[in-house]
């Protein structure tokens, strides 16, 4: 199980049902990638934005982990399987998707 705790809100993901850019193209006699345009319309997200753009009812589940001390230990969570959009343009193949939990 791969997974990752604590990224920071700045992190851009491919959010779901967008589509990936076209895999980058090289100038003959020279293999280094192009900058591929995705267009504006089709632009990775950073995780806060995405977290933000949710639905506040469907989205979201409170869940509960624990009694505490005074009170049950709970927060609101949502999941969402996206894509690491860090160094898409290098990459051969596009990143397996990966789920992304907010709180």
């Amino acid at each position: 199980m791969h997974y990752a705790v604590g990224i920071k809100t700045g992190t851009k993901v491919w959010a779901p049902g967008s589509a990936l850019p076209p895999k980058p193209w090289a100038v003959a006699g020279d293999e280094s990638p192009r900058a591929c345009s995705a267009g504006p319309d089709n632009q990775p997200v950073t995780v806060k934005n995405l977290a933000l753009s949710l639905p506040s009812s469907s989205a979201w589940r409170k869940t509960t982990w624990r009694e505490g001390t005074s009170a049950s230990l709970s927060s609101r969570f949502a999941a969402v399987l996206v894509r690491a959009a860090k160094k898409h343009i290098q990459a051969s193949v596009p990143r397996d998707e990966e789920w992304l939990l907010i709180r």
